[in-house]
């Protein structure tokens, strides 16, 4: 799921991605959230990514997040949900 018209996960953006991440649940089992283009993110999108992946573990599908940016991992690992989200760093 490449996120095209995204370059930031704030509380602005939190409708428009819940509404790919809804369709892409109903479409395919494996979800990778591509976030090249993602150079921002707050609270309010961190909440999100960890509600999708809890969303997606109790459909008993796979979610991956592939090419996360320093910036947007900085963030990540500041409010210490990089575990959760599947991470490795």
């Amino acid at each position: 799921m490449i996120l095209d018209n995204l370059t930031a996960l704030t509380i602005y953006e939190v409708e428009t991605l819940q509404d790919i991440f809804i369709l892409a649940l109903k479409e395919q089992e494996n979800i990778l959230l591509d976030m090249a283009k993602i150079d921002k993110i707050d609270i309010v999108g961190i909440q999100l990514l960890l509600s999708m992946v809890s969303t997606v573990k109790a459909s008993q599908k796979t979610i991956k997040l592939i090419n996360v940016k320093d910036t947007v991992l900085q963030q990540i690992k500041i409010s210490n949900t990089q575990i959760a989200l599947g991470l490795d760093v």
